[in-house]
């Protein structure tokens, strides 16, 4: 099969490692280790294997495998791939850490059009939260 991708350009960035942590409410996030260090790779040059890793993933969920082998097939994928997330993907503005809400398309899974900035940023900063004041 034809790689659809090949001319494709978009470059990502994945860490060196990850780490399962829990909040005071347990629940567990995947979140970079404090030590790891970025790189920068381009995951559609990777398409291919990266689909049929996520399907298998997905398999091993559905057939319910135990739950530490479920997590370390999880964190293998993050550590393969990095997060591929929705931050910024999400958002109708690519500017929206300057705004006091975050624009979202309304849809099945998102019901909320707009929320507080520091309330989305919850979602994908659990535990430190990053400061992103503007300095002059």
């Amino acid at each position: 099969m034809k790689n659809l991708f090949e001319h494709t350009s978009a470059p990502w960035i994945r860490y060196s490692s990850y780490e399962y942590k829990t909040d005071s409410d347990n629940n567990l996030y995947i979140t970079v280790s404090r030590d790891a260090k970025p790189e920068m790779y381009h995951p559609m040059q990777e398409a291919e294997q990266l689909v049929i890793d996520a399907i298998n993933v997905g398999l091993a969920a559905m057939h319910k495998i135990p739950e530490e082998e479920l997590r370390e097939v999880v964190l293998d994928f993050i550590k393969k791939y990095g997060f591929l997330g929705f931050m910024t993907a999400l958002p109708t503005t690519a500017d929206f850490i300057t705004y006091e809400s975050v624009y979202l398309p309304k849809n099945h899974f998102i019901k909320e059009e707009s929320l507080p900035t520091e309330d989305y940023l919850t979602y994908f900063y659990p535990f430190d939260k990053p400061d992103f004041k503007k300095t002059a």
